[in-house]
């Protein structure tokens, strides 16, 4: 079945996996900042779900899961959570976990990572300080350095203050109640102005339900100490291949970044996404779909 918890890094984390056997090339996806596992089986075309693989938790995300836990985290949950909050979040959070499922699920054979946005991070992190776990990597808007643009950038900002993390809570929290406040959060990773169209795929619906899963006091902590990471010196040590794939108007993550990636990484290669911004899935579905096939089941 598609739902487990594991005990990893010392805490329950919630996996989506599916057909997990000994004759397949792993892979393991990780879903971006205030998504869930439940991400990649909504956005992962048909062969790629029938393929199967897992699915993994970020840190400092719920444990649940939406399709077998739906609704908001249970007290007992919530309060798991916020003992575990690191005091300061570094890379190595947001990697180690996938290498313990590397080694616990896959027996330390060498795996296929995909990660979108900040789990794109997180799989380049694991790539670059465990080179023999990692057999090739998919970064779908990733990044290396912390710093996010535009008005996630701005919300990325508020979240390093008390006094305005707050009121960042709370805006997250009716994003994931009201409808109106989730299209503007839309818009803001959008290359154009279709909020509302995009809330309307059930892939995006999935993001708003994480806003109201998810222990957003962790989450707003991990939003904040992000924008202090810079990965850049380590990437070349990552000796797989890798796929970049970036929208060039993608207004969280610029194009820069990604051609920063490239330069930065040896075994590289740089897929461009036209007139696309941060939400792939939603924006150029077809596309992106047959680059990730290619690129997992091609050879």
């Amino acid at each position: 079945g598609w739902d487990a918890e594991m005990l990893i890094c010392g805490r329950r984390t919630h996996i989506v996996r599916s057909r997990v056997t000994r004759t397949h090339r792993p892979i393991i996806y990780v879903h971006g900042i205030m998504a869930t596992p439940d991400f990649w089986p909504l956005t992962l075309p048909k062969s790629l779900r029938d393929y199967g693989g897992c699915s993994i938790s970020l840190p400092n995300h719920s444990t649940r899961s939406l399709s077998a836990h739906p609704g908001s985290t249970s007290e007992r949950d919530q309060s798991e959570q916020v003992r575990t909050i690191p005091k300061a979040i570094t890379p190595e959070d947001f990697s180690r976990p996938i290498i313990q499922l590397i080694n616990e699920v896959y027996e330390g054979k060498p795996t296929r990572l995909v990660g979108w946005s900040t789990g794109g991070f997180a799989v380049l992190h694991a790539a670059a300080t465990h080179p023999e776990k990692v057999e090739s990597v998919v970064s779908i808007c990733g990044f290396a350095r912390g710093p996010w643009n535009g008005g996630l950038g701005f919300l990325q900002a508020m979240a390093q203050r008390r006094w305005s993390r707050s009121v960042l809570i709370q805006a997250l929290r009716l994003g994931g109640l009201r409808p109106q406040v989730f299209d503007t959060f839309m818009m803001l990773m959008c290359a154009s102005k279709k909020g509302p169209e995009v809330r309307r795929r059930a892939e995006a619906c999935e993001l708003s339900r994480g806003m109201s899963t998810h222990n957003l006091t962790a989450l707003t902590a991990a939003i904040g100490q992000i924008r202090s990471f810079d990965i850049t010196p380590s990437l070349a040590t990552i000796r797989c291949p890798v796929r970049i794939m970036a929208g060039d108007k993608d207004p969280v993550i610029p194009h820069k970044e990604a051609l920063h990636l490239a330069k930065s990484i040896p075994q590289s290669e740089l897929h461009t996404l036209a007139s696309c911004g941060h939400l792939y899935f939603a924006e150029a579905p077809e596309e992106s779909s047959e680059c990730l096939t290619q690129w997992l089941l091609g050879d």
